[in-house]
């Protein structure tokens, strides 16, 4: 994933100089007296508009910005209120007249206590919106600054006050049975010779594994670039992300996509440089695998007939200008496929003007695709297809926390427009604009459960941690589950299923408590980050329980990654936090209910990481079978890499990186913005 990098460092300089003279401009007018509501319903809300001066903000937040404009609110809590209501608080700045259209905006609020919280989705002409849930009484500063501008903006903000009747918050009394034992994983590499940030693992139904991986353009951390490591990123890059399969679980081959695969192809088939981020897949009912990537520019779309062990380029250009797709394949040929647009869309139906969610579909495998449909405008993360009901969902987060399951009921019969329903989930949420964005994951079993983890950071109602819920009449959700065991910092959740209640739920589990909401970047160079699963045998709930229960394991034998984890996108490499892990990790339930986990992993240095596969050996699987007989007693160690012979070399020479840097440096003009 990626974040918009639309000005070049000379830009960057001039900026530096307008923003060290330019004025801090007061908001109009300067404060506001708030109290907050106390019935069920009961709003309260108060607006200003103000001047962002110019400047150039890198950081993801406003709170030190000298280029901030900003407004104070003292806010007044009567006693007694949080026993009778929850308050949802949600600040938001709107760029206003001439250049809001090109203009991104940074949102903070500054507490009484000195927490500060960033609404920074990412997106140019686009609100920005900060939360925080029952807020306490005293002196609260909201700022608002640029990401980038050249010119002073105009902005309009507001801070609203929404009371609810008070609900749990959490599942509390008897939990199920937790599954009698964890499972036991090994874990390797499956190429020494790529990157492998941000990898995506999918099972096909025929039983192979695939697996993408981001090609590390926009991962390379520059002070580990001398590290013979490195030579992962040079030795074999074309501009694509990296393809491969497994037959049998454990070993995977590179899937090279140089040439016409057997499927439907369009004319530029073979050309390199089609997206070197961003894998995607996709699998129809007629096992069909479609695979996506990105390159600011473009989506391209590939078609594979033969369940992954060869591709075909549908079309370069399936979307036009945008960033971070999802995929999903229903009936044969049919593909659905969401993405962000900052200006593009789809093609070749509706190829211009989308700004912010859309989705759209395709009946020819890729080939083209229908008008970008906008009807879930606050829609995140991958997306499921009931393929037995004929019911598309996708998860919708808004700015105030609020989780919800969107159901596009009729989406086999619309064109675009797609109806869309909202299952709420959660609310309350503590996330900020990029956790928003990639956090919460959504998994869908055969029978049509619907099962939902999400992390919190703290800034809402709950503590901070990884939580689960779970739906099985598709109207309802359980309340929430809390399913780290510690204070401990955690990031990126993800989620499968196997059998009907079989869940396991994995993140990256750091070794030490992090004050704050973005504990990956802000827990220092020492912190040791493993990956840790959590599973049950009862995500659906049980007879002698109120809520499922879990047993939390480490899946990593030892650290996949030390240091800082980059959660503002690609401004990371300008202020050298570490983006060689990406913005997320996956798993996946196999066929036979085996755990199979794809992450990133940085232990042998060098600018970017290595693609590992961890897959469980032992212990009970999700097939609700009884476990296997534990063939190891602990987690076996990735080997070092040796001197033999590595993967089959695909780089290619001067054209394929032409190409390449021709499709990036149209994507950088058109400002996308977050993760690449």
């Amino acid at each position: 994933m990626h974040r918009r990098l639309s000005l070049t460092g000379i830009t960057f300089v001039v900026l530096g100089l307008l923003s060290a003279s330019a004025p801090v401009l007061a908001s109009d007018p300067a404060s506001s007296d708030m109290t907050a509501p106390r019935e069920p319903g009961a709003e309260a809300s108060t607006t200003w508009t103000g001047i962002i001066p110019p400047g150039a903000e890198q950081s993801g937040g406003c709170a030190e910005s000298p280029t901030a404009d900003s407004h104070t609110i003292e806010l007044t809590v009567p006693p007694g209120t949080y026993d009778t209501v929850d308050v949802q608080a949600v600040a938001t700045v709107t760029a206003t007249g001439p250049g809001a259209a090109t203009t991104d905006v940074i949102v903070t609020v500054v507490t009484p206590e000195g927490e500060v919280i960033n609404g920074d989705s990412g997106f140019v002409d686009a609100p920005e919106s900060a939360s925080l849930s029952n807020p306490e009484p005293g002196t609260y500063r909201v700022a608002a600054c640029a990401f980038a501008g050249v010119v002073p903006q105009s902005y309009e903000g507001s801070f609203t006050l929404t009371a609810s009747e008070k609900s749990p918050l959490s599942a509390s009394g008897t939990p199920c049975a937790a599954p009698s034992d964890t499972p036991k994983f090994e874990m390797a590499y499956i190429d020494e010779s790529r990157a492998g940030g941000e990898p995506l693992i999918e099972v096909h139904p025929d039983g192979q594994l695939l697996w993408g991986s981001h090609a590390g353009t926009t991962h390379f951390y520059t002070p580990t670039a001398l590290d013979p490591t490195t030579a992962a990123f040079i030795e074999n890059y074309q501009g694509q992300t990296y393809s491969y399969v497994s037959e049998d679980g454990v070993d995977f081959s590179f899937v090279p996509r140089q040439g016409p695969g057997e499927g439907d192809v369009a004319p530029l088939a073979g050309l390199p440089a089609t997206g070197f981020s961003d894998p995607e897949f996709a699998i129809d009912a007629a096992g069909n695998v479609y695979t996506s990537e990105i390159n600011l520019a473009n989506v391209a779309m590939y078609k594979s007939t033969d369940g992954g062990r060869s591709y075909g380029l549908q079309n370069v250009f399936a979307f036009t200008s945008s960033d971070r797709q999802w995929m999903e394949g229903d009936r044969e040929n049919e593909v659905y496929m969401t993405a962000n647009g900052f200006g593009g869309g789809s093609f070749p139906a509706d190829p211009i003007g989308n700004v912010g969610h859309f989705m759209a579909k395709s009946t020819d495998g890729g080939v083209t695709w229908g008008a970008a449909s906008t009807t879930n405008s606050d829609g995140v993360g991958d997306i499921r297809i009931d393929r037995d009901r004929g019911i598309l969902y996708e998860l919708s987060v808004t700015s105030a926390g609020d989780i919800s399951v969107a159901r596009f009921p009729n989406i086999r019969e619309e064109e675009t427009d797609f109806t869309v329903e909202l299952i709420p989930v959660v609310s309350g949420v503590g996330l900020t604009g990029v956790q928003r964005l990639i956090d919460p994951t959504l998994a869908l079993d055969d029978e049509g459960n619907l099962y939902v983890t999400w992390s919190d950071n703290g800034s809402g109602l709950r503590p901070a941690g990884i939580y689960y819920a779970a739906s099985s009449d598709g109207e309802t959700f359980s309340l929430p589950v809390r399913v780290d065991p510690d204070a401990n910092a955690d990031v990126w959740p993800w989620i499968a299923v196997g059998a009907p209640g079989q869940v396991v739920v994995t993140w990256l589990q750091g070794d030490k408590v992090v004050d704050s909401t973005l504990p990956g970047e802000d827990g220092g160079d020492d912190v040791q980050w493993n990956v840790a699963t959590a599973t049950t045998s009862t995500g659906l709930g049980c007879a002698d329980g109120e809520f499922a229960g879990f047993r939390v394991a480490r899946a990593s034998s030892e650290p996949i990654h030390t240091g800082t984890i980059c959660q503002h996108g690609t401004l990371c490499q300008t202020d050298l936090t570490d983006r060689r892990l990406g913005d997320y990790f996956s798993v996946a339930a196999a066929n036979d209910g085996l755990i199979h986990i794809a992450v990133s992993d940085t232990r042998q240095g060098g600018a970017v990481a290595l693609p590992l596969h961890i897959r469980q050996v032992g212990g009970p699987d999700l097939s609700a079978a009884p476990p296997p007989a534990p063939t190891t007693t602990r987690p076996a160690p990735a080997p070092e890499p040796d001197a033999g012979p590595a993967l089959p070399t695909t780089g290619g020479g001067a054209a394929t990186f032409a190409i390449g840097a021709l499709l990036i440096a149209f994507g950088l003009t058109r400002r996308p913005r977050r993760q690449v």
